[in-house]
């Protein structure tokens, strides 16, 4: 199981978990990822988890991606009016960067997680000055057949749960406001194995 629980100050949790099952499919095997999710505000919970997106891969991806499963959350802090709609609907068109570039798990992600960034940090250059920057976190969790790929920016946490064991991963590298601050990321990227059950 696959435990991504994002906290920030405002009194706001995210929790989603993953657990990981096996099911079969004709291109070949996936995980059956059952997901739950809890959102809290100020104690109060709310039924929707904006920034949250989990996916298989699309019938048409690029050679590589065809057994990988992309789970990604982003919280967008600062003057952002986005809507949870548009906010799913751009998430989905930043997917695309993953799902479409081929070779390794880790150069898709990169991709990702760059476009994200860059898109937040030009907005920035132009209407940063008006008092209006927005900046935020992701987590971002590939699973490719046993292994789980993981990458955190900014604030928040991905846990990765065995039946004895917990592995904390966070963010060393960036400054807490994470995306949209730099146009240069450090990605500091870690690979587990996962198991079913």
């Amino acid at each position: 199981m696959a435990r991504i629980l994002y906290l920030n100050p405002r009194h706001r949790v995210y929790c989603l978990c993953v657990e990981k099952t096996r099911q079969s499919c004709q291109e070949g095997p996936l995980s059956n990822l059952q997901l739950s999710t809890i959102h809290l505000i100020d104690g109060a919970r709310v039924s929707t988890l904006p920034g949250l997106i989990a996916l298989t891969p699309p019938k048409k991806c690029a050679r590589g991606r065809d057994n990988d499963q992309l789970i990604a959350l982003v919280h967008l802090t600062g003057q952002s009016n986005i809507t949870g709609d548009a906010m799913q609907g751009w998430l989905l068109k930043k997917s695309a960067f993953f799902y479409s570039t081929p070779g390794s798990v880790v150069t898709a992600m990169r991709l990702m997680a760059e476009s994200i960034n860059n898109e937040l940090f030009d907005r920035n250059l132009k209407k940063g000055f008006e008092g209006s920057r927005v900046n935020g976190s992701l987590c971002m969790l590939v699973i490719r057949k046993e292994t789980a790929y993981c990458l955190v920016i900014g604030d928040a946490k991905i846990y990765l749960l065995a039946e004895r064991d917990a592995i904390e991963i966070v963010d060393r590298e960036n400054p807490s406001d994470g995306l949209g601050i730099s146009q240069v990321l450090n990605r500091a990227f870690s690979q587990h194995t996962v198991k079913d059950g």
